[in-house]
């Protein structure tokens, strides 16, 4: 009786949990499709086919969407369809944020509501809303409303698609060309230009002087002479006592021939007495 028992117990829990597993879940569900398109400030329909082409052949297969919740529920839509289609299934009511994960484009962030509408279970839809969100902000800091795409005529839709577009049309650039030498741009160097300036000056002075008027030259030679760098630089000059050390030949002291002149000078002098 009480193997009989059992066994008729085990029977009733896996009658349960199959039951369970095989049962839909209560909570009404929807999905979302993003259609990867051109921006809508693009008006000329042409032109925003071309670039619709052009975009779509550049957008890698291995694109992925996602959507996250606070509450740790995440949804990842199916691989990216030919006509650029991101596909979420049996999305439930929540708040979301969704993103496109692409390598050739980036995409803005987005947030995605799906709110239940009806006051009876069995009658309730849902209703979705994405807007443009910014990363840093408040969570309730809302952008514009992203463009909803009307289905194509004998086309079947299970729910809703919406218009994603990229920031920019071009995509990603992960090097940078590496720069030439350009002569043209030393010229924005400052020291080349104050070197330059410097040359000027030193190799156009001496036509200045001789292009100046004797009498403006006179004057010109009298006040260098009365300059008073020149009793610093060059060992003082218009009747004035030169500093001390202003003879002093650098030059001459490290190469030596200071010593030498000064024996030389005292051999002479001994010879001499």
């Amino acid at each position: 009786m009480r193997a009989i028992a059992s066994f008729s117990w085990l029977q009733l829990l896996l009658a349960a949990a199959t039951a369970t597993a095989a049962s839909p879940s209560l909570a009404p569900a929807t999905s979302i499709t993003f259609q990867i398109g051109v921006p809508s400030h693009l008006q000329d329909q042409d032109k925003k086919e071309s670039a619709a082409v052009a975009l779509l052949s550049t957008i890698p297969g291995w694109t992925r969407a996602t959507l996250e919740s606070g509450d740790g529920r995440q949804y990842v839509s199916a691989p990216i369809t030919a006509g650029g289609k991101l596909v979420f299934a049996n999305v439930t009511a929540g708040s979301y944020l969704g993103e496109v994960h692409c390598a050739t484009h980036v995409f803005s962030p987005l947030r995605v509501d799906v709110e239940e509408e009806g006051t009876d279970a069995a009658s309730s839809l849902l209703v979705t809303r994405i807007t443009e969100t910014y990363r840093g902000n408040d969570w309730g800091n809302q952008g514009e409303v992203l463009q909803r795409v009307l289905p194509v005529k004998g086309a079947s839709t299970s729910g809703p698609t919406f218009l994603v577009a990229p920031l920019v049309l071009h995509t990603k650039s992960y090097y940078t060309e590496r720069s030439s030498f350009n002569v043209f741009g030393l010229l924005k160097n400052p020291m080349i230009l104050m070197a330059i300036v410097a040359m000027v000056m030193m190799f156009g002075m001496p036509y200045l002087m001789d292009q100046m008027d004797p009498e403006m030259r006179a004057e010109f030679e009298e006040r260098q002479k009365s300059n008073p760098m020149n009793s610093i630089l060059g060992g003082g000059g218009g009747g004035r006592a030169a500093p001390p050390g202003s003879n002093f030949d650098m030059a001459a002291y490290l190469a030596g021939s200071g010593k030498s002149d000064k024996k030389q000078g005292g051999g002479s002098g001994a010879a001499r007495k």
